[in-house]
């Protein structure tokens, strides 16, 4: 690749950003688990709202509520962290995420291993 190509490619990757179109935060407490999410519109403008999900398999039960619209979605973000930190100080817990990474089966590099044929 030549200097220039080279120099577009940069300039052209560091200037294209996407902006978030949603933010959530998960938080869980007795069985029952909230999102409380954040959305951007179209037209700019953001909207806010919450969900619990309470059961499990065919008895799981979703409701929405707590809808709020706001002027730009960093508004939207800001009154997101509000409610999740008012849902902490009710008792609510910040979900973590369902992944356990398992137990390393070797701390340093293995041997090759030489197979014999027959």
């Amino acid at each position: 690749m030549s200097e220039t190509n080279h120099e577009l490619m940069t300039e052209l990757t560091e200037t294209v950003r996407y902006a978030a179109k949603s933010a959530t935060k998960s938080l869980r407490a007795g069985g029952t688990t909230m999102r409380i999410v954040a959305l951007r519109r179209a037209d700019g403008s953001a909207v806010t709202f919450v969900t619990t999900t309470t059961g499990t398999g065919k008895d799981r039960k979703t409701v929405r509520g707590m809808t709020e619209a706001h002027d730009d979605f960093d508004a939207a973000r800001t009154a997101m962290r509000g409610l999740v930190e008012k849902a902490q100080t009710m008792g609510w817990k910040v979900g973590e995420r369902g992944y356990k990474a398992r137990p390393d089966a070797f701390s340093a590099l293995p041997k090759p291993t030489t197979t014999t044929k027959k």
